[in-house]
């Protein structure tokens, strides 16, 4: 497929928030789209922890007040003023996230074919709803027909592009971005260190850590991450180690009182970012993800971390290659998380050579540039080779 370096036209993008991270990566799009970025967002983070942003550098960002309804399995949003939004701008392409909780997002996809213009779902592949095993037939045709409203999916990995795929997404219409976060505080911390090793040891002696191996978790502490099984994993593991946890969030106080109950050897740091991140993420010998996430994975791999991830996003079947930069668990069970770790830190000097390969693959295969140059692509192969992208979403 061709490449392309720019794209001309004005893009929209629909988001429930504009996390830190994200940030970085809708300011390095608009570098490479001459005709406009515009951003629209909800004011209010949707899960707890979520640090957020409300201004961008290169792209118009334009805050949104976010609606919540009912909660859990019947859970819903409503952004305001979203069709007001577009209307304004009206957009070359629109890019949404593919989320058909987002109601707000109907009258988008509707005003946008009024216009006979593209409309792109970004996701991780089909939402697994918890749901009775007789309902499983009519949830995959609910798919299938939300799926048919976009001109193109772009899938955080290959397992949300297969995902997209057996809902009946066509192949040629479904692009992988590799989700990917900025490398710039791990180059300049890595350059830091280098000038002045001890750096790293004045780190360490600051926050009361010990030469024992360091295993890290970063992310934020809800159930869904599952911060307990690790510390309960790590409570009965016969080698000598040190467990830093990364974040803030509504079970920060149960986890303290859970790693007191078990005499685990733990620190809890809080919430970090920028330079103070980047030493804790340099100081950590191992990072484990043994719950929901992904971004974090990727992030301990700049820093040239070995990993071990459970369920995470999708994206740890592309990031961890097994016995190579990391290990895979089995979600929920504590007993093989705490063999798989306590293997892991009886050769150091491997994990060390594991957590080169960890970089490599972030630096060759999964980057910030790979990832903003998919969407130019996507942007560009649905402005050029749709003669009418509204076919695309009529009902079979």
């Amino acid at each position: 497929m061709k490449k392309y370096s720019n794209y001309s036209g004005k893009v929209a993008i629909q988001q429930k928030v504009v996390s830190d991270y994200r940030a970085v990566f809708f300011e390095r799009l608009a570098e490479s789209c001459s005709g406009g970025v515009e951003v629209f967002a909800g004011d209010t983070p949707t899960e707890p922890g979520t640090q957020t942003v409300n201004h961008l550098h290169g792209a118009n960002l334009y805050n949104s007040k976010n609606l919540h309804f009912l909660q859990e399995k019947v859970y819903s949003l409503w952004q305001k003023n979203f069709t007001s939004w577009l209307k304004r701008h009206r957009p070359d392409v629109l890019l949404v996230e593919a989320n058909p909780r987002i109601l707000s997002n109907y009258q988008g996809y509707r005003l946008m074919k009024k216009w006979n213009r593209p409309v792109i779902g970004w996701g991780l592949g089909s939402l697994d709803w918890d749901i009775p095993v007789w309902m499983l037939s009519a949830r995959k045709s609910f798919f299938r027909q939300f799926y048919k409203c976009f001109d193109l999916m772009i899938a955080y990995s290959n397992k949300g592009a297969d995902d997209y795929i057996a809902c009946g997404v066509p192949k040629e219409r479904v692009f992988i971005a590799p989700n990917s976060v900025c490398a710039e505080n791990a180059e300049r911390t890595k350059e830091k260190i280098e000038q002045n090793p001890t750096l790293v040891e004045q780190f360490k002696k600051t926050n009361g850590f010990s030469d024992k191996p360091i295993i890290m978790f970063a992310g934020r502490l809800i159930p869904s991450k599952r911060v307990n099984d690790l510390i309960e994993a790590c409570s009965v593991m016969k080698s000598d180690y040190q467990l830093l946890i990364v974040g803030d969030g509504p079970d920060r106080l149960k986890l303290e009182n859970l790693a007191k109950k078990l005499h685990s050897n733990v620190r809890f740091l809080g919430y970090q970012s920028g330079e103070e991140l980047a030493f804790s993420f340099s100081v950590a010998d191992l990072f484990v993800l043994p719950g929901s996430g992904g971004l974090a994975v990727q992030e301990a791999m700049i820093y040239g971390k070995p990993v071990i991830v459970a369920s995470a996003d999708g994206t740890q079947t592309d990031l961890v290659r097994e016995g190579e930069n990391g290990f895979h668990a089995t979600l929920g069970d504590i007993p093989a998380l705490s063999q798989t770790i306590n293997e892991s830190l009886k050769h150091r000097s491997r994990l060390s050579e594991m957590g080169k390969e960890s970089r490599r693959i972030v630096t060759e295969e999964f980057n910030l540039n790979i990832m903003a140059q998919t969407f130019i692509n996507a942007f560009n192969f649905v402005s050029t080779r749709n003669e009418n992208p509204a076919e695309y979403c009529k009902s079979d």
